[in-house]
């Protein structure tokens, strides 16, 4: 006891093992039975909303046994027969553990993708639920701030949702791959190829910091053009009205001083670059040569908003590039 009390745990640990005892006491809970859940049906069941509704007990009682023995469910998997033999399996995971509506939701997205793709010729008859992995229960505790919010979670089951009934590749979502030029940074991916819940929760690394050679400098642009030949065709004066140009060691011929967009004028306020862009010279079908400007720009109204925008002058044309919000 003095021992312990000087020292603590690690005085604990030390009389233990002076006493040829084990570091930790065994457990004298036994760990908890397999609990596969199976719900047999009478008769053929052709309602999807019968066996989603049976599967709720099925489900609250899965969930109960693994609470009552400390546990958490992260994958599930999903057995669905039909009378006329045909089968529908899935292996489901959520990082943040199954609760039982989680579960049940699981059971009538499957019933879904199944009656669309494969339409069974029969009811069902069986319907079992296996727990494939199980964690300590260690509670969740919502931060005050930051972390994933209820529509980042609602925003994640509908994606999942739309991919289990119509295909992973239906559903595609933006992820950064890097590159100088901010209509090629980023690229569509299937969004099983992405994990959403560390998106929400900004625990992916921000690969955007990484420093591109030419690259415009942060914030990147909220708005941009899938495409330069797609982008709306601009002009960009000096003050003395004569358009602007670059020369060959990306001199600007004048300071901007307007930009027209259409019929619309706007006051240059301020301007930064030039960035030079000078991509592939050594490929003459492939090469690109540009320039970049940011502006910042102003109507001729009294109340009229600055407007935050990138100018990219490219074979001798000036285009809107992208937009800051």
């Amino acid at each position: 006891a003095d021992l312990i009390a000087r020292f603590g745990a690690f005085g604990r640990d030390l009389s233990r093992l002076s006493r040829g005892l084990d570091r930790h006491p065994p457990l004298a809970v036994a760990p908890p039975p397999d609990r596969v859940c199976t719900l047999q049906f009478d008769t053929p069941v052709e309602s999807r909303d019968a066996v989603v509704a049976a599967s709720d007990d099925l489900a609250v009682g899965l969930v109960d046994h693994l609470a009552a023995n400390g546990l958490a469910m992260v994958r599930l998997h999903v057995l669905i027969d039909s009378d006329h033999g045909e089968r529908s399996e899935r292996m489901w995971y959520r990082s943040e553990g199954f609760t039982a509506r989680a579960i049940v939701e699981s059971v009538r997205w499957q019933l879904d993708a199944w009656i669309t793709h494969d339409a069974p010729t029969s009811g069902v008859v069986s319907l079992r639920l296996s727990p494939e992995q199980m964690v300590v229960d260690a509670g969740r505790q919502a931060a005050l701030w930051g972390g994933v919010r209820d529509g980042d979670r609602h925003a994640q089951r509908a994606v999942r949702r739309v991919a289990d009934m119509n295909g992973a590749e239906s559903v595609t979502v933006p992820a950064w791959r890097g590159d100088r030029d901010p209509a090629r940074s980023f690229e569509f991916v299937r969004s099983d190829a992405v994990d959403l819940e560390r998106r929400a929760t900004g625990d992916v690394v921000d690969l955007a910091t990484g420093e591109w050679r030419g690259a415009l400098p942060s914030p990147a642009p909220s708005l941009v053009f899938d495409a330069s030949s797609n982008a709306p065709e601009i002009n960009v004066v000096d003050v003395a009205g004569g358009a602007v140009v670059v020369d060959a060691r990306h001199a600007m011929s004048g300071d901007p001083s307007m930009v027209c967009i259409g019929e619309r004028r706007y006051d240059v306020v301020a301007w930064a670059g030039p960035w030079p862009v000078e991509e592939r010279w050594w490929d003459p079908r492939r090469a690109r040569r540009a320039v970049r400007l940011q502006l910042l720009v102003r109507g001729a109204e009294s109340n009229a908003r600055s407007i935050a925008m990138v100018a990219v002058l490219e074979r001798r044309v000036w285009r809107l590039a992208a937009l800051y919000a």
